[in-house]
């Protein structure tokens, strides 16, 4: 015989003495495994303590008196533990923040770089002008117009001048 019990959308609110819904932000249930879960437990509780609960972390699909069970597991120490974890993890960002940051920047300057230098070739070919140089002559340092252009604005272009100069 199959159980009519099932969960429900309003497990996923508190509700308090005055009568005002509180979201459970904890709370989550997975179609697939028709599983009742904690995310924070899930993500960082302590899986090394021995007598850790693994209901929350694994899963609870007993839908008897799961009102009961979900205000006992918002209460112990377990639960309490994992998301003072989870705001602190919250409030850092991510572990590598200034990583990231610095290739976001880098990624950034690369791309500006790319525009400057593609408008130069397009505004070059537009002319019908060669981007070498002449290399007819023995022994030439002609830098072609490209680079001759490149350098040119590179005087007064802060990207293209960190390029070539690394300032």
């Amino acid at each position: 015989m199959k159980s009519s019990r099932h969960f429900s959308k309003d497990y996923y609110y508190m509700t308090t003495k005055a009568g005002i819904k509180v979201p459970r932000m904890w709370l989550c249930y997975s179609l697939v495994l028709n599983k009742v879960y904690c995310e924070s437990c899930w993500l960082f509780a302590d899986r090394k303590n021995h007598k850790l609960k693994l209901n929350w972390i694994n899963g609870i699909n007993d839908w008897q008196q799961l009102t009961q069970k979900i205000i006992k597991h918002e209460n112990c120490t377990q639960h309490v533990e994992a998301i003072q974890l989870r705001i602190i993890w919250l409030k850092n960002g991510t572990i590598d923040k200034n990583l990231e940051k610095h290739i976001s920047e880098e990624a950034k300057f690369w791309r500006e770089v790319l525009k400057r230098l593609i408008k130069i070739i397009l505004c070059l070919t537009a002319g019908n002008t060669a981007l070498r140089g002449n290399e007819r002559k023995a022994n030439s340092n002609s830098e072609g117009n490209f680079l001759r252009t490149v350098k040119l604005m590179a005087e007064f272009d802060p990207i293209l001048s960190k390029l070539l100069y690394n300032e």
